[in-house]
C-alpha cells in the first residue's frame, strides 16, 4: 500500500500479538500509522480509529484547499482581455527600497502563494491535535544559527505537497526577516539538501519514501559538518516510543499533525534565535 501511490495515504493500523518493541518498530517502519496488541482494549482501539479518521478528514481538507489556492493562482496570473482593448500589461513590482535585504527563493519544488494567510479553516483543521503520552520537554536551546553571519534557511521535508504548502505559509512571514525557505519531498533529496545547502533548521517527516526520517537525522547528527543543524521530526505519529526514537535518532524536537501552526512558528523563531512574537 505504501509503495503505490494511489494507495499511500490510506492509514494502516496493526492488531498483533506480538508485543515486542521490534515487532512495533518494524510494522511502523513499513508504513502502519499504529500498533495495537492483543488482546485489545475496545475503548483505547476506538479512540484511536478516530485519531486516525480525523487525520485523514484533516489531509483531505488540506488537499482540498490546496487544489483550490492553486486555481485561483493560476486565474489571477492569467491575463484579461476586453473586446477592441490591447490587453493588460501586469503592473510592475514596486523598487524595493535603499537597503532592503533581497531574499533569495529556490526554484525546484517551491510552491509559494500569493494572497491572505492560511484561512481559518485550515488554522482550525490543523489544531485538532493528536494526543501523545510522552512528557514535554522542552526544545533545546540552539546557538549556532544566532552566531551564523549568513542568511538563516530553512529546509521542509515532506512527501506529500500539501503539507510542505501548508508549512510553507505558515513560516511565510519569516521571509520578510532575511529567512530562505528550501523544500524536499522525500529522504534522500532532503539529505542531499542538508549537505548542499547547510539550513538551520529542518521540519522533518519521519514516513517518506527512499528514506525515513529517523535515517536521515541519524546520518545528519553522525556528520561532524552537520550536526549543529537543528532538526524537528514532524509526523502523525503519537506514541510515546515514536519520540523516543526520534530523539534516539538525535532530533532536536517532536511534533504530531495535525499541528497548530501558530506553536511551529514559534518553534521555528525560537530555533532560528529570532525571539517569539
Amino acid at each position: 500500500l505504501q509503495a503505490d501511490a494511489v494507495t499511500r495515504g490510506i492509514p494502516v493500523i496493526f492488531i498483533t500479538g506480538r508485543t515486542t518493541k521490534e515487532s512495533k518498530l518494524a510494522g511502523l517502519g513499513v508504513g502502519a500509522v499504529d500498533y495495537i496488541t492483543k488482546p485489545i482494549d475496545l475503548d483505547e482501539t476506538l479512540a484511536r480509529v478516530q485519531t486516525q479518521l480525523r487525520v485523514v478528514t484533516v489531509n483531505r481538507q488540506l488537499v482540498d484547499l490546496t487544489r483550490r489556492l492553486e486555481e485561483a493562482r493560476r486565474a489571477a496570473a492569467e491575463p484579461t482581455f476586453r473586446a477592441g482593448a490591447p490587453a493588460e500589461r501586469p503592473a510592475r513590482r514596486a523598487p524595493r527600497p535603499p537597503g532592503a535585504q533581497l531574499t533569495r527563493r529556490p526554484q525546484a519544488d517551491r510552491h509559494t502563494l500569493h494572497g491572505p494567510p492560511v484561512s481559518g479553516m485550515v488554522r482550525a483543521a490543523a489544531r485538532q491535535r493528536v494526543p501523545s503520552s510522552c512528557p514535554d520537554p522542552g526544545p533545546r536551546p540552539f546557538e549556532a544559527t544566532r552566531r551564523s553571519p549568513r542568511m538563516p534557511t530553512v529546509l521542509i521535508v515532506d512527501d506529500e505537497q500539501h503539507i510542505r504548502l501548508l508549512i510553507e505559509q505558515t513560516l511565510e512571514e519569516l521571509e520578510d526577516e532575511g529567512v530562505e525557505l528550501l523544500t524536499a519531498g522525500d529522504g534522500e533529496a532532503a539529505l542531499a539538501t542538508i549537505r548542499a545547502q547547510h539550513p538551520d533548521l529542518v521540519f522533518l517527516d519521519v514516513m517518506m519514501p527512499k528514506m525515513n526520517g529517523f535515517q536521515v537525522c541519524r546520518a545528519v547528527k553522525d556528520d561532524d559538518a552537520l550536526k549543529q543543524t537543528y532538526v524537528i521530526l514532524l509526523t502523525a505519529k503519537g506514541q510515546a516510543y515514536d519520540r523516543e526514537q526520534g530523539l534516539q535518532a538525535g532530533a532536536d524536537w517532536y511534533m504530531t499533525k495535525p499541528f497548530d501552526p501558530d506553536d511551529l512558528l514559534r518553534r521555528a523563531r525560537t530555533a532560528l534565535g529570532l525571539g517569539d512574537d
